[in-house]
Order: structure tokens, then C-alpha cells, then sequence
């Protein structure tokens, strides 16, 4: 079983994109259409521990917001992840966030829901600012936050 495996979405302009590029770890860049994320994720074979997939979100600025919840016509999955675990960390390096159980109804909460859909370990789903909404501290507490999350 691998340990962490990090999510975001493909294109190079996009903040989650940007974010897990540059980490050392194992990672998957999903499709920017509903079609192609399930492809993506049916695509993943390995075991995880745990599962962290980021997406950005345009009216954040300076923050995140944590996601525990996914919906798909009228079926709606809880996170099994320790949210607590995650927010703590953010405590820790101060970084400003929210935790919904409300989902979206975009790509990301489609790519939330097929992930905890396909694998059994603990999923959660982070939303970020776009690069423009983000100052270059902010991006640098999340980058050093990514890499308490393994």
C-alpha cells in the first residue's frame, strides 16, 4: 500500500495545478470534463492510506475551505478523513479556512465524489485561490502545509 496520493486539476494556470506540480510525491492531474475525470480516477489501481485532491475555487482569496461532503444525484458521501487532522495543521501555520458539508456542484465535487466512490481510504478535498487571489506568503504557508499533509 502507497502512502499519500495527491490530486489536482490538469492546466498550468491553474492554482491547484501550480501547488501539486512541485511536490515529490505521487501524483494524478485529473481532466477538466466530467467525462474525463471519471476516466481518470477508474484509472487509479493502487492503495493509498490517504488521498488529498485540491481544486480551486474563484471567490476564495487567502484562504481554503475544506470539503467533507459529495453529492451525485441525490446520493451524498460524507469524508471518512479526520477533518480535525487537516484543520489542525492549518491552525499550525496559520492558514485561513472554512469546512463545508455542502457540496458543489462542479467538476471538483464530481471528482470528489467518484474518488470516494472508487477507493476506501480516507479522501478529502481541498479548494484553493486562484493564483491571482493568492499572495506569494499565502502560497508559501500552503506549499509548506502540502508537505505536513504526508
Amino acid at each position: 500500500m502507497k502512502n499519500v496520493l495527491f490530486t489536482a486539476f490538469k492546466g498550468k494556470t491553474n492554482s491547484s495545478f501550480q501547488l501539486v506540480k512541485q511536490m515529490n510525491t505521487e501524483k494524478i492531474f485529473l481532466t477538466n470534463s466530467f467525462q474525463g475525470i471519471a476516466r481518470d480516477i477508474e484509472m487509479i489501481k493502487d492503495q493509498y492510506q490517504k488521498i488529498i485532491m485540491f481544486g480551486l475555487d474563484k471567490s476564495l482569496q487567502d484562504s481554503i475551505r475544506f470539503e467533507i461532503a459529495a453529492e451525485k444525484d441525490g446520493d451524498y458521501i460524507l469524508t471518512s478523513a479526520k477533518v480535525a487532522d487537516y484543520t489542525m495543521f492549518a491552525d499550525k501555520l496559520d492558514l485561513c479556512y472554512t469546512v463545508s458539508n455542502t457540496p458543489t456542484h462542479y467538476l471538483c465535487n464530481e471528482a470528489y465524489y467518484y474518488m470516494m466512490k472508487k477507493v476506501s481510504c480516507p479522501t478529502i478535498f481541498i479548494h484553493i485561490p486562484t493564483m491571482k487571489n493568492m499572495s506569494k506568503e499565502f502560497f508559501r504557508k500552503l506549499t509548506l502545509y502540502v508537505d505536513k499533509c504526508l
